[in-house]
Parts: structure tokens; sequence; C-alpha cells
């Protein structure tokens, strides 16, 4: 039995360090925030404890980089569709016109499944907080004679609500890197569960 229950703390053992090795870096926490998605319900940061999120910034008026971005969203939701860990989060930077029927229209033109994939809308204040001060993008707002300029990056965040990654939507090479930043991301989720269960098999064997 100890034989048996070494060997397997050594072939955990590698795979922490295997892991470990590939780890995507964090670059901070999302803060508190409180929006309301397309379905007019309340959402807050505890909303993500528990899954990995993809999140962006468009707004449903723009002419610009956001029909490309939202598309390449349900590219991935479509990716992951067999993950249901995996979800996604598209932010308005536009929240006085995006109400959320807006938004329910918009979802249901790039025909999201809105079990996983959320809009939300709310205070210009809020979203811009969210935006600048805690997931680190531009966001300028719109004139007369200019439209809003935001970021066209996608944010992972893992199952922690740490921010793992910015990626550029406009780069294939980029997307590609979501991926595998997104698998990387629930390879450390499984890896976790396994430390745990043996970890608490060794104290059974303790006991015993």
């Amino acid at each position: 039995m100890v034989i048996i229950l070494v060997a397997g703390l050594y072939a955990v053992m590698k795979m922490n360090n295997s892991a470990r090795s590939a780890e995507l870096p964090v670059y901070g926490m999302v803060n508190s925030f409180s929006l309301i998605d397309q379905d007019d319900q309340t959402i807050t940061e505890a909303a993500l404890d528990g899954d990995i999120w993809i999140t962006d910034f468009i707004f449903t008026r723009c002419q610009g980089p956001c029909p490309k971005m939202t598309g390449k969203m349900y590219d991935l939701q479509n990716k992951f569709s067999d993950y249901p860990d995996v979800k996604f989060l598209s932010i308005s930077v536009d929240p006085e016109y995006d109400t959320p029927d807006v938004l329910t229209a918009y979802a249901e033109k790039f025909d999201a499944d809105v079990q996983r994939w959320r809009f939300l809308t709310g205070e210009k204040k809020a979203v811009r907080e969210l935006a600048i001060s805690s997931l680190k993008l531009n966001l300028i707002d719109g004139t007369e004679n200019q439209s809003i300029i935001h970021s066209t990056r996608f944010v992972l965040i893992d199952k922690k609500r740490q921010i793992r990654g910015y990626y550029d939507s406009n780069l294939p090479d980029e997307m590609s890197r979501l991926v595998s930043g997104v698998e990387q991301l629930r390879r450390e989720d499984d890896l976790g569960r396994r430390n745990s269960d043996l970890g608490f098999k060794s104290l059974q064997v303790s006991l015993h």
C-alpha cells in the first residue's frame, strides 16, 4: 500500500511540474461590479466564480470591429460547446442605447447560447470601471464626430476570477493562443482536483 501511494505521489509531482512550466500568468483580479444582463437580471463578480470566462467589450451600433469580434466569440462558443465550464461575456460600452431588449435581439442575431454567453449593460460609470480599472482595457467615450473607441482584445478569466490572458481578436495566431489558454486552465483545474483527491486518499491511508 505504501509503495503504491509513493508511486502515485511521484506521478502527481511530475504532472505538477509539467503543468507549472506551462502555467499562464496572473495579471490581476476582477474587481467588484454590478451590471444587468440581456434578461434584465443583476450580475455581479460572484457570477464568474467556478467557470472559465472569455470576455470582450462591444456595442450593438458598432460599425467597426464589433460584428467581427462577436462572430469570433460565436466560433469560440461552438469550439467549446462540450465544455460547460467555459462561458462567454460581452459587455456593452454603449449602455445608454444597449438596453436588455436590444442586447437580446443582438444575441439572437448572432445565435448566442444565452445559457453560456451573457450580454451585459448598466450604468456607464460601472462599465468604465470594469473595463479600465479592473480589466485594464482602453475605453474612450464617443462624441458627435467620433465613435466609441474600445479594446478589441479578448480577456481570459479563470475560475477564481483571476485575469490570465489578453488576446488580440484581429490576429488568428492570438485566437489560437486563446484556445490553448482555455485548455491550459482546464488542465490546471483537473490537476487541482487530482491533487485534492490524492491528498484525501493519503489521509485515509495514514489513518489506517
